[in-house]
């Protein structure tokens, strides 16, 4: 049996010290206004964390569990950023199943006309209807009974909100139910309503008055940290890090050249502009999960070397939570490899199965062909009766062959079954409210002991 090679819960730094942490920052005189402006108070510090409008694999919500966690502990305002200016796909819900005995992964697909919706962001994407909601399941593979019923809930959460202004905002309010008895949903923030704030408007003005400084700033912070994955900016278009937003058309990049043209309430910042303008200003810290945390120095640098902004600290709390599949002793991906190779090394090396004889004549008649490389028809009778030794050879030796691939097939087999029994990203309402309840009171204990 195998483990998940990820950590059940991780949280760094140590969490002892993030109390700290947010003691020791000093707000700029800008954050007044901004967290005014945004609803936020304006009395005690607010931590802040978020993720794009969807159901979340536990991972992030650990992050909502550390938030309500160390609000609690030090008397701070919690709260979250929904990234609605993103297009992810909400509406395809991912689930285990089972195929001819074998766990696999399903897609329940709440909306026919999801393939329509390319790069809208979901601030911009009217919420799934009930009736849309009640066809999505049909066609779907069959879901075991305890998936079955939790897929249930959620569409029921889902209709219940089918009203909402967006599909953004319906996902949000659906998660903020099905957490309901596990943790308080904190104040949520659309990312969408920063281009509202003078704060925003103040960097547009920067923006505008050398887009090339901002650009150049940005890809160079990018380039200093290459495992982060950051897209510079195409600096021969003055690309710039904004994102254009209409009901129901795809969003657009900005350039230099259209951001004269384009209303400011149709603007949007981009991922590290949008964390940037909350850690400069609305947040005391900011909790992160593990790609925030890998790709938010490029934040910190490009906006410091641009704007001269320090900003609020950042950690991160990530973890992992398994559903309690049941598979036949699932198998490492790379034993199953291995296997693989060696059933396929086995037909070619005759030394594989421990026939020294044949794989002693198979290297004379190596040699025999490197060494008639002036003559084709000497080289033409040693290959020939390569080929025959290696078809005896897997005669005499069928059983064992027969073997190797049986064990490479099986170790396949249980290896696709341990991508779906270890998979840790699954929905979070696919678990049992035990389970996350679990999950909730580990991170408390780590947060707030």
């Amino acid at each position: 049996m195998i483990t998940s090679s990820h950590p059940p819960l991780t949280l760094l730094p140590d969490p002892a010290s993030w109390p700290r942490l947010v003691r020791a920052h000093k707000p700029p005189p800008a954050a007044l206004t901004f967290r005014r402006e945004i609803g936020l108070p304006d009395d005690r510090p607010v931590l802040f964390s978020g993720h794009q409008a969807e159901l979340w694999h536990p991972g992030i919500l650990a992050k909502l569990f550390a938030l309500d966690s160390l609000a609690r502990a030090i008397n701070a305002f919690p709260a979250w950023v929904v990234v609605d200016q993103d297009a992810n796909e909400p509406g395809l819900i991912r689930y285990p199943t089972t195929r001819d005995g074998s766990l696999a992964h399903a897609t329940w697909r709440l909306s026919r006309e999801l393939a329509t919706t390319t790069d809208i962001p979901t601030s911009m994407r009217p919420p799934i209807d009930h009736a849309s909601l009640r066809a999505g399941w049909e066609g779907s593979p069959a879901a075991t009974g305890p998936i079955a019923c939790q897929l249930t809930v959620i569409a029921g959460a889902l209709k219940a909100h089918a009203d909402e202004r967006s599909l953004a905002s319906q996902f949000t309010l659906a998660a903020a139910d099905l957490l309901a008895g596990i943790v308080p949903f904190p104040f949520a923030l659309p990312a969408s309503s920063l281009s509202r704030t003078s704060l925003f408007a103040s960097v547009l003005d920067r923006i505008a008055s050398d887009p090339a400084a901002c650009v150049a700033s940005y890809n160079d912070a990018a380039l200093q940290f290459p495992a982060a994955g950051i897209r510079t900016l195409s600096a021969s278009r003055s690309e710039l890090p904004l994102w254009r937003l209409r009901p129901g058309m795809p969003r657009q990049r900005v350039t230099a050249a259209s951001l004269p043209t384009i209303p400011r309430e149709q603007l949007a910042p981009r991922a590290l502009l949008m964390t940037g303008l909350l850690r400069y200003a609305a947040a005391d810290l900011f909790i992160h999960g593990l790609g925030g945390g890998a790709y938010d120095p490029v934040t910190e640098l490009w906006l410091q070397s641009w704007l001269g902004w320090s900003l609020a600290p950042a950690v991160v709390a990530s973890a992992t939570l398994t559903l309690p599949l049941s598979s036949d002793q699932p198998a490492d991906p790379a034993e199953a490899l291995r296997a693989r190779w060696r059933a396929h090394h086995a037909r070619h090396q005759p030394a594989e199965l421990g026939d020294h004889w044949a794989h002693q004549r198979k290297a004379e008649l190596l040699t025999e062909i490197a060494s008639s490389a002036g003559d084709r028809r000497a080289a033409a009778r040693a290959f020939e009766q390569l080929q025959l030794l290696l078809a005896n050879y897997r005669k005499e030796h069928a059983p064992q062959l027969a073997e190797l691939d049986r064990l490479a097939h099986e170790l396949h087999h249980r290896a696709q079954q341990a991508r779906v029994a270890l998979d840790r990203t699954w929905p979070f309402p696919l678990h049992t409210k035990d389970a996350l309840l679990t999950l909730a009171e580990a991170v408390r204990q780590r947060c707030a002991p």
